[in-house]
């Protein structure tokens, strides 16, 4: 006597059977739902009472149940509301969003609502057995193409609509040719909705966190709403391993882009198959089915990452569009039905990763930033502080629990180890401060002055062009140049005049010493009065000299006979030329 086995599904064993004879009873096992010892059984039965499958398809249903003496033991049992019973199922329990048992459904739906007088002992007449309700509600899933809510062995891989998305990555990178024929590599992201197993899937150029962020963005918007949890793997990309002093956490640019959700995180944890195997089993089905179809041949072609991403879209869509064995409901039909409402709604503006990272700050005060190296303050050495990358322009360190911001810097982007040192103004001492002068520093403080100081400025320039490689010597010699300017306000003209000079050889060593050597002659020049800085300053420096001391004795502005005046004159008119 068969419990399970209608007339309709005696007819299907033989219709099937009929219409391919090659299919062995585990083929038809596969197809129908129904044990392969069932049809074994059946089949061997039809064939000792020389019934052929033409004439067991065309017999009613009184026919079949007694030619096989099947009989229904369903009239013998009290029916619950098999409905109730999976909306009981469904309803989300405390954190973790594990659904109840099917055992509480029994005791607290079946038992207690339609036998209240029941305490213990004996099950009076007509009641269901825990294993016979497993069983019915188990039939009612199936028919009604349910069978993605089937309940799991473990009940800590039950979880309710909306409760959990898992993300992951699945098999190895993805290699694809561009129009060129060239070779290129991807990462397949993957986002698992657990209740409804609806897929999302994104080809990422790498597997950072940074990556990650943007793809757990990308799927959360995919399916129109936020889950509770997110269940991910212990993967480096994701999170920070700890050991017995300090915990495993997320990177700072995951953790930020899962609070902007309200996310709870739960990672999977160690050495614990039953979480592990949950987590992989969708991508294995994803990696199965994935560009499966002829279409695409044994070789995956795409001229960049997004239009990779164009075909992933189209192949998702359609893995989840796949009906289920034995006519059950694809996964975005029971996405739509059962858990598209339960999600959470997602954020009125779409969050934008963040790029953050943690950090140590050393002994000295400072922290190392893609080689370079910022300082942080002596009140922070030891602690964990977070630096958030502004669109590579400017970085921020901030404090870990306060977020407040501790100093700004601008990003430098020069990584050649072994790396350079930052010091904000606001920790630097006043010896500091002098040495670490920027040439902006220095064109701002001569574009204040009144008087002409274009040469000053152009060999300012000059000077950090050509110790690019090393600002702080730029640095000192500007201090000298600075120097000169502020002990000498009143020889302005004989500095502008001394890094013209400067300017016109372009001797890349001892500038100072060349700058000081021609500064002081230009004064001595100044001091005597010659003709010779006259026209000097005249023509370079565009000053007005003819209102310059109209009472000048004849005798020091003629020329004379004298060997000595003339030597002079020519004296300085040659060292001129030589510099």
């Amino acid at each position: 006597m068969e419990s399970n086995i209608t007339p309709d599904q005696i007819r299907s064993i033989f219709k099937l059977s009929f219409q391919d004879p090659t299919l062995g009873e585990r083929k038809l096992e596969q197809r129908l739902g129904i044990g392969h010892t069932t049809i074994g059984k059946y089949k061997r039965l039809a064939k000792k009472l020389n019934y052929t499958a033409e004439y067991i398809m065309q017999m009613d249903d009184l026919s079949i149940i007694e030619l096989f003496k099947l009989k229904s033991r369903k009239v013998d049992f009290i029916e619950p509301n098999w409905d109730e019973i999976r909306k009981y199922l469904q309803e989300k329990g405390h954190w973790g969003q594990m659904l109840p048992t099917i055992k509480s459904a029994w005791e607290y739906i079946y038992l207690k609502k339609l036998f209240p007088n029941y305490v213990t002992g004996d099950l009076p007449d007509g009641v269901m057995s825990e294993r016979t309700f497993c069983r019915r509600y188990d039939e009612y899933l199936h028919s009604k193409g349910l069978d993605l809510l089937k309940h799991k062995a473990n009940p800590n891989n039950n979880f309710g609509p909306g409760s959990v998305v898992e993300i992951d990555t699945i098999g190895d990178r993805l290699k694809y040719l561009d129009a060129d024929n060239n070779e290129h590599e991807a990462v397949i992201f993957t986002a698992v909705l657990k209740y409804s197993r609806l897929l999302y899937a994104e080809a990422m150029p790498s597997g950072t966190g940074i990556c990650w962020a943007g793809a757990i963005i990308n799927a959360l918007y995919s399916f129109g709403g936020v889950p509770e949890v997110l269940r991910c793997d212990n993967d480096s990309a994701l999170v920070i391993h700890g050991n017995k002093s300090k915990r495993t956490k997320l990177r700072a640019s995951i953790e930020f882009t899962i609070n902007e959700f309200g996310l709870i995180t739960d990672l999977c944890p160690p050495r614990r198959p039953e979480y592990k195997g949950s987590n992989e089993r969708a991508n294995g089905f994803a990696l199965k089915h994935f560009f499966e179809g002829t279409s695409y041949g044994k070789e995956i072609h795409a001229d960049n990452l997004d239009a990779l991403n164009e075909l992933i879209k189209k192949e998702t869509l359609r893995i989840n569009s796949l009906p289920r064995n034995h006519g059950q409901l694809s996964s975005i039909e029971v996405f739509n039905s059962f858990e598209k409402n339960a999600l959470k709604a997602l954020p009125l503006i779409r969050p934008d990763v963040r790029y953050i990272s943690y950090a140590v700050v050393h002994k000295d005060g400072y922290v190392n930033y893609q080689r370079n190296y910022y300082y942080a303050g002596k009140d922070n050495v030891g602690k964990t502080i977070l630096i958030e990358n502004m669109r590579g322009k400017q970085i921020v360190l901030r404090h870990e629990k306060t977020l407040r911001s501790i100093v700004e810097y601008e990003l430098d982007r020069n990584c050649i180890p072994p790396g350079n040192h930052h010091k904000a103004d606001k920790f630097k001492t006043e010896s500091e401060k002098v040495t670490s002068r920027t040439k902006e520093w220095f064109i701002s403080e001569f574009s204040k002055i009144e008087k002409a100081t274009d040469n000053i400025q152009q060999l300012i320039n000059w000077v950090f062009e050509i110790t690019s490689r090393s600002n702080q010597v730029g640095t000192k010699i500007c201090n000298s140049i600075y120097k000169l300017c502020t002990d000498n306000l009143n020889d302005l003209d004989c500095l502008e005049l001394a890094c013209k000079a400067v300017l016109e050889r372009k001797h890349k060593v001892d500038i100072v010493v060349q700058l000081s050597c021609s500064f002081d002659m230009f004064r001595k020049l100044k001091n005597e009065k010659s003709k010779l800085y006259t026209a000097l300053v005249q023509s370079a420096l565009g000053v007005d000299t003819k209102a310059q001391d109209q009472t000048q004795d004849k005798a020091d502005i003629s020329t004379s006979d004298s060997e000595d005046s003339v030597r002079g004159e020519e004296y300085y008119d040659d060292l001129f030329k030589s510099i």
